[in-house]
């Protein structure tokens, strides 16, 4: 830059080292040229930005208190001019950055230059050089689509979050909901919601293709967003949906675990139902350790001080933990909703005893996962008692170790249930294992494929991952064409291609797993199954699907029913956890209901042994009888009765049974079960309830129903049963076929010179 030419005087000091003698020179005029050129520093160096409006900055190697600034942006490709402000903005002095505010705007995609120079007092600099970039191509709006509620759907909240998509990356896109309540008939198009004084706009955050809203029940609702892009704004059409009236909250059904079932952890899930779609549905689980008689309903277990609780919202389950082996438990649940609040009937259930042998369970990393650091931290918990539990050894082993092998390496001791390892290189393939150990007896079984995880330290996308978001959680969905939604963390904008997996398999096996692709961050699938569980991924490129990286973590479901047969989730004993008995009961979890008679098939096997089956139940769990010490796998399905629908089965439970069962006590043997009386269900129960019932060997045996007066009331069995388990229904009618009144009822099974009772409830 020329600075403008200023008159100085000056003279010149001379004079020679170490003399003192000096010498002024005589006064003469010169003028000096100040360089004074700014240089652009960002964007620069054809740099891709995020954004159609980005700030420029550029340096001056001098004061700038009073200069102002001119800055040219031209496209690249063809010299056009885009700016040319002569002081931009106006009256800009003291900064050496700015935010361009060009008209027309800067388009996504496209290569630009710019450069600026400076003025002081009237006069002007040379200009800079050229600095060129590129805006990312984003930006460009398109007609969005409603996705959730639409169709008229009926829901069950009054805070729903409206959902649409627009098959593109929304980077940098406005999006305004617009929700109008109906007084008449459907709006024509979009513009008469907008123009509507009553519609409320709802604005999400930028390129967030969802908002939420507050609505009325028992109303009906229209609704329609509009796209804001640098072309232009774009209506969708309009979706319409409506919400419940009273009853939006309604109360729940404990579905597990119940009716006294034994369970083989301290840590369950309760479950429970409600028959509707519960978005937005507000739940609180309460449970309590039974001291004295059962609570008589939930009120009861909420006032007691010793109650704990767990909540969620629109989840039907809860995760508890700390539970007391040997203990038996009562719980409800409380549903809240704008209509109120409702309590569930009383369930119960036990922990079984000291003889519940503590497992860890690896969380994470698992599944060969991708991690994208090289000291990542691996995580687990323990299932069943940990009473005894003294701490934890961790083995790790980078491929081709293998575990036990020397390049593999042990932490011993560990008291709390993660540790950091590393430093791994980019790409290495890991393996893991964990076990416990114990104040007495030998520790866990590392083998058990629960203790064990993989994973793969990725060195490409490292910055991308996806986190599936709907459905998750074990949701339960109402339609079998479901959005699939995720959202990726990192480099957000460098993410342009996804893959999504998906199977009634948690291990999603090669012929049961379908794959398909999407170039934004949700995909309609449209072929689930009625009463299916599913299991579900996405994998994320950067080079338009050349490449993908792993596989995120897996999110969970399951669909609707409705007259088909719900595929069963396993309950307990899994995950490889120690049982104290040879005849342990097999409980699963029922995620939906059916409108059919359904019933179930449980299959059971030595590890790499044969399956023996157990077939038309008609309970959730299963009493299996005379298991020899080893370690078992099983699962479950169900069926309608009239054979019209049949599940897939369920993913796999583990457990052990073994020598070593008791809580700091010797170790014991099992004794031979020479029967055993099930509790029945439902129950209490109403018109009929099945039991279930086994014997060891062959035997005479009799099961007879009691009035609490000691009077009998039905047999239901008398004569000889052959080995192995059976179910008796009772329909609560007596010998002579008439039906008896509610009440309390006793039943008793007596084999041989043995017999034990459990009590039923009849309520009509």
């Amino acid at each position: 830059m020329i600075r403008i030419q200023r008159p100085y005087t000056f003279s010149l000091l001379t004079g020679l080292a170490l003399v003192c003698l000096v010498q002024w020179s005589a006064i003469d005029a010169f003028s000096q040229e100040n360089p004074l050129t700014p240089t652009p520093s960002y964007p620069a160096d054809s740099l891709i930005v995020p954004t159609n409006v980005p700030e420029l900055n550029w340096w001056v190697g001098a004061p700038i208190d009073n200069m102002t600034f001119e800055v040219q942006i031209e496209i690249a490709a063809s010299n056009e001019a885009v700016c040319n402000q002569p002081e931009w903005p106006s009256g800009i002095t003291g900064t050496q950055q700015v935010t361009s505010e060009c008209d027309p705007s800067l388009l996504p995609g496209e290569t630009y230059q710019w450069r600026v120079r400076a003025s002081e007092d009237g006069l002007q600099s040379d200009w800079s050089d050229w600095a060129v970039f590129t805006t990312d191509g984003n930006g460009l709006a398109v007609a969005a689509t409603p996705s959730y509620p639409v169709g008229d759907l009926e829901i069950f909240t009054t805070t729903p979050e409206l959902h649409w998509f627009t098959e593109q990356n929304n980077t940098g896109i406005a999006f305004t909901a617009y929700l109008l309540g109906r007084d008449a008939g459907a709006p024509a198009d979009c513009e008469s919601i907008r123009t509507d004084d009553d519609a409320v706009s709802l604005s999400s955050v930028l390129g967030v293709t969802h908002v939420d809203a507050e609505v009325d029940p028992g109303s009906t609702y229209d609704w329609c967003v509009q796209s804001s892009g640098l072309n232009g704004d774009f209506d969708s059409e309009v979706a319409s949906f409506t919400t419940a009236g009273p009853g939006m909250a309604n109360a729940a059904t404990p579905s597990y675990p119940v009716d006294g079932l034994d369970i083989y952890t301290t840590s369950p899930e309760l479950h429970w139902y409600t028959g509707v779609d519960n978005n937005g549905v507000d739940f609180e689980a309460f449970y309590l350790k039974r001291d004295a008689g059962a609570p008589a309903d939930c009120a009861v277990i909420r006032a007691d001080g010793d109650t704990d609780s767990a909540s969620s919202t629109g989840i039907t389950h809860v995760d508890v933990s700390g539970l007391e082996p040997g203990a038996t438990y009562d719980w409800c649940v409380r549903s809240s909703g704008p209509n109120g609040d409702f309590d569930s009937p009383v369930a119960h259930f036990s922990v079984a005893g000291g003889g519940v042998l503590s497992a860890p369970v690896a969380s994470w990393p698992v599944g060969n996962a991708i991690v994208y650091q090289t000291s990542p931290s691996l995580h687990w918990y323990v299932e069943g008692s940990s009473v005894d539990l003294t701490g934890y050894d961790v083995e790790v082993c980078v491929a081709p170790d293998a575990f036990g092998d020397p390049g593999c390496s042990e932490q011993s001791g560990l008291v709390a249930s993660q540790v950091t390892i590393g430093p791994l290189e980019l790409g290495d393939v890991v393996s893991w294992r964990v076990r416990a150990t114990y104040a007495a007896g030998p520790p866990s079984d590392w083998n058990n494929v629960a203790s064990q995880g993989t994973f793969t330290v990725y060195g490409g996308l490292t910055t991308l991952t996806a986190v599936p978001t709907y459905p998750a959680d074990d949701l339960l969905v109402y339609d079998t064409s479901i959005n699939f939604s995720w959202y990726v963390t990192g480099a957000v904008g460098a993410a342009d291609r996804f893959k999504v997996r998906y199977s009634l398999d948690e291990t999603f096996p090669a012929g049961a797993t379908q794959e398909t692709e999407s170039g934004s961050s949700h995909v309609l699938i449209s072929d689930l199954e009625a009463g299916g569980s599913y299991w579900w991924q996405v994998a994320v490129s950067n080079d338009g699907g050349s490449t993908f990286g792993g596989w995120s973590d897996a999110a969970s479901f399951a669909v609707d029913a409705g007259a088909s047969a719900p595929m069963p989730r396993i309950g307990g004993p899994t995950n490889g956890i120690g049982v104290s008995t040879s005849s342990p009961t097999l409980s699963w979890i029922v995620p939906s209901t059916s409108t059919s008679d359904v019933i179930y098939d449980v299959r059971y096997a030595a590890e790499g042994g044969a399956y023996t089956e157990v077939t038309d139940l008609a309970t959730p769990f299963v009493q299996v009888v005379s298991l020899e010490e080893g370690a078992y796998t099983w699962q479950v399905r169900a069926r309608t009765v009239d054979g019209s629908s049949v599940s897939a089965y369920s993913d796999r439970g583990r457990f052990t049974t073994s020598a070593r069962f008791g809580v700091n006590t010797e170790a014991v043997e099992d004794l031979p079960v020479a029967y055993e009386l099930g509790q029945n269900y439902p129950n209490p129960f109403n018109p009929q309830t099945t039991i279930q019932y086994s014997v060891a060997a062959s035997s005479y045996a009799s099961i007879t129903v009691y009035n609490v007066l000691g009077q009998i009331v039905k047999t239901l069995v008398d004569g000889m049963v052959p080995s192995g388990t059976h179910q008796v229904v009772w329909d609560a009618t007596n010998d002579a076929g008439v039906p008896v009144p509610s009440g309390v009822y006793l039943y008793r099974m007596k084999v041989g010179a043995s017999a034990t009772s459990r009590m039923l409830v009849l309520m009509k």
